[in-house]
């Protein structure tokens, strides 16, 4: 049996801050450490690739530079059942290459 000192649950954003996070604190310790991922990426996402603010800082803070096509999105609008729902108010997101229609 394999025996590490931290395996990580999932390769998500969650299981893959955390793993840069120990790389950053602790190179020799990331070495050790597992990551799982029951799912296959690239994979679809609710978010469909959009980034929130608080999101771009967490990659800032972890060095991790957003270095794919973007545009920042300051408008959007989503209908539901009997009404439309809209934010106008800032930053809302960071849409990624994966959302963005060329």
């Amino acid at each position: 049996m394999e025996r590490r000192p931290v395996v990580i649950i999932g390769g998500g954003p969650a299981g893959a801050a955390t793993a840069l996070f120990l790389h950053a604190r602790d190179p020799g310790l990331a070495r050790e450490v597992l990551v799982l991922e029951k799912g296959r990426h690239p994979r679809p996402k609710v978010c469909a690739g959009g980034l929130i603010p608080h999101t771009l800082d967490c990659l800032r803070e972890l060095g991790v530079p957003l270095a794919v096509p973007n545009v920042v999105v300051h408008h959007a609008a989503v209908d539901v059942p009997g009404r439309r729902v809209t934010y106008t108010d800032g930053e809302l997101c960071v849409a990624t290459s994966s959302t963005i229609r060329w």
